[in-house]
């Protein structure tokens, strides 16, 4: 067998029983285990003292505040009362009945009702509404309604020239409403 280091064999530790050092040793206790518990127990009752000091410390404060509680700086409006301004208050205020999300979908069935069913826009003049769907279908099937230079409703307006801004107005034979 040869002496020299053989790479393949990295893992095994090298035979050095025939080193020997007569000036270091093992040193005899590198730490003393019993002082190590001792200051482990001193710090576990020191916690348990804190704890029991604060827990105390947190009951005296509160019992003093709530024997010190001062007056309201008001008699009008004492603590466990409420009061309320006048109405009309806003959505989702203190003593308000009504939220905003209840209101908008409120509106909401408002308006598809509106869009989705026949009534009577003016009662007088015969103008009536109709299905949003209905509408669309009629002017499919005889086209965009013209609109007269003179108005055929019985109030007299002036005439919409070619270059105004003016909405036109319902067909009066449809109801439907006029598109631009």
């Amino acid at each position: 067998m040869s002496n020299h280091h053989d790479p393949g064999h990295a893992d095994k530790t090298p035979d050095v029983s025939d080193i020997a050092n007569p000036d270091v040793s093992h040193e005899g206790s590198d730490v003393n285990v019993g002082t190590v518990f001792k200051f482990i127990g001193v710090l576990f009752v020191s916690t348990l003292v804190i704890m029991v000091v604060v827990r105390w410390m947190a009951g005296y404060l509160l019992q003093r505040e709530i024997s010190e509680e001062v007056a309201p700086a008001s008699r009008v409006n004492p603590p466990g009362t409420q009061r309320l301004p006048p109405m009309p208050r806003l959505q989702g205020a203190p003593g308000s009945v009504r939220l905003p999300e209840d209101d908008l979908k409120k509106f909401r069935e408002e308006q598809e009702t509106a869009v989705d069913s026949y009534g009577w826009v003016d009662r007088q003049a015969g103008v009536v509404r109709i299905p949003i769907e209905e509408a669309k279908r009629l002017i499919l099937a005889r086209g965009m309604p013209v609109v007269t230079a003179t108005p055929v409703a019985a109030k007299p307006q002036a005439p919409a020239s070619a270059t105004s801004n003016a909405k036109p107005g319902p067909n009066p034979k449809t109801g439907a409403p006029a598109k631009r």
